[in-house]
């Protein structure tokens, strides 16, 4: 069995529709040495019961409640991360994977992506990602590549700063120097960032980050979602929600307030040219846009981002 441990970090809730395939999903990955944990924000349906079915059939698999004040899916998995990284289910893993509690998972996923996090430095920071395809609620593929229909992959860290559409969730694996340099602070888990564009953002600034340019998820999406909105319909609606500049301010502004912090925390004075750009917007911004080369597949969608800029109605919401 292979040494390097992963825990993979599973945040549910009202999730009993799905959650059974994407338990089966893990129990049959090709790479065995995991442990599945579990953390439940107050589900009312049969989600409790079906979890503590498998965990009579697997004793990889445990349950806890969020005990928190703080609740919601990003909170849900900052909690669980920060219980993680506490020591709260011991301290013999290397990685850590994040799930959600209704996509499929294909055989190779942790096999993969341990095998291309376990010969980098163990002390350095380092999240791992891959492509993944999307299905609707009833299972059909929708797109078989989301990096093919946004470009996933960040040519360059800066995409990182200025996006929260490249790196998900469920499709990560991190190491353990990761995790241990996370400052789960209130402020971080009050705001309700998205953990996944957290966990990016500061193993780019602080480590390194790999592209796995294979889909390893089958990532369903429905209108229910707790996640984010479903960014890759394309319909007229759809287009004018885009380019709605009320809304990409918003959500420019998050996504911006939330590299601030990160940059700030972390590495404030070498990256203090991205810092400027956020803070100033305008022509500064959008010149660091075009410099960087920070653009979309999708043209409406990076032509909003760069008018949001210049307009600088996006400031509004930077707190940091």
């Amino acid at each position: 069995m292979n040494k390097n441990n992963i825990i993979i970090a599973m945040a549910t809730y009202n999730g009993e529709t799905y959650l059974e395939e994407q338990i089966e999903s893990i129990i049959n990955q090709s790479y065995q040495n995991w442990r599945l944990i579990i953390q439940d924000d107050g589900s009312t349906d049969d989600t409790i019961g079906i979890v503590h079915k498998y965990i009579s059939q697997d004793q990889r698999i445990c349950l806890v409640k969020n005990d928190s004040n703080e609740h919601g899916a990003y909170a849900n998995f900052y909690t669980l991360l920060e219980k993680i990284k506490n020591g709260n289910f011991g301290n013999d893993y290397n990685y850590i994977a994040l799930s959600d509690q209704d996509d499929i998972w294909l055989e190779c996923k942790l096999e993969m992506l341990s095998k291309n996090i376990e010969y980098t430095d163990v002390k350095q920071p380092v999240l791992v990602y891959s492509d993944y395809s999307i299905m609707d609620a009833y299972g059909n593929t929708v797109f078989e590549s989301a990096d093919a229909l946004i470009n996933l992959e960040p040519n360059v860290k800066e995409s990182i700063f200025f996006s929260n559409s490249y790196v998900w969730g469920n499709t990560i694996l991190f190491n353990r120097a990761l995790l241990e340099s996370i400052k789960f602070s209130e402020k971080i888990i009050n705001k309700k960032y998205p953990h996944d564009a957290f966990l990016a953002k500061v193993a780019t600034v602080i480590g390194q980050i790999i592209f796995v340019d294979t889909s390893l998820v089958r990532y369903r999406r429905f209108d229910k979602n707790e996640s984010a909105g479903m960014w890759y319909k394309v319909s007229f609606s759809s287009l004018l929600n885009k380019v709605n500049f009320k809304t990409r301010a918003k959500t420019l502004g998050v996504t911006l307030d939330q590299s601030l912090a990160v940059l700030i925390n972390y590495d404030q004075y070498r990256n203090k040219k991205i810092v400027n750009a956020i803070q100033s917007g305008g022509f500064i911004g959008a010149y660091y846009l075009i410099k960087h080369r920070v653009w979309k597949k999708q043209f409406v969608r990076s032509a909003g981002i760069y008018i949001t800029m210049i307009i600088g109605l996006y400031k509004r919401w930077l707190n940091t």
